[in-house]
């Protein structure tokens, strides 16, 4: 029995070690409530990860090397109540197949489509589109989602959207 209560712990703890793990790079750090969030619609070079290769394949070497031709869009200013959708670029320089295997998007307020595979020199997309809410008018909102590819040296990147939602005029 005392075998079965140390397994059982030991299972228990490497459940939760992957489920914390799992969270943090899903954007533990986005609004769980689904309200705004405000941002400097500035760039920021302190965050994610950079979208561009360490470098390319050795020699010989059969893997894919994803490469996003941006990982933010600044949509400017957009109406309450409306959706902002963008378009991402991505290449495969790589001389293997990259596969997508999914976007996690960090919130239920932004949908996600993509291309899941991707062959060597070939360019496929990765699409965002956020609802915004009227409750944000006024506010900067910023949502991201993360890229998650086969891609061995840069297997998740996080793209973004900021937008500022207009203030509505008191009638």
């Amino acid at each position: 029995m005392k075998t079965f209560f140390k397994l059982f712990t030991l299972f228990a703890v490497t459940l939760t070690f992957l489920m914390v793990l799992d969270y943090s790079f899903l954007g533990a750090q986005e609004s769980r409530d689904h309200g705004p969030v405000t941002v400097n619609l500035q760039n920021d070079p302190n965050e994610g990860p950079v979208a561009q290769p360490e470098s390319g394949p050795a020699p010989g070497e059969n893997r894919p090397v994803i490469v996003m031709t941006e990982t933010e869009y600044l949509a400017g200013e957009v109406d309450p109540s409306s959706t902002v959708s963008h378009e991402f670029l991505v290449k495969n320089e790589g001389t293997g197949d990259l596969v997508i295997s999914k976007v996690v998007p960090g919130c239920g307020c932004t949908v996600t489509s993509f291309t899941s595979f991707i062959p060597a020199g070939a360019v496929g997309k990765v699409t965002l589109s956020v609802d915004i809410y009227a409750e944000w008018a006024g506010h900067d909102v910023k949502k991201s989602a993360v890229v998650m590819s086969n891609d061995p040296v840069n297997p998740d990147i996080r793209v973004t959207i900021r937008t500022r939602v207009r203030e509505t005029k008191a009638g």
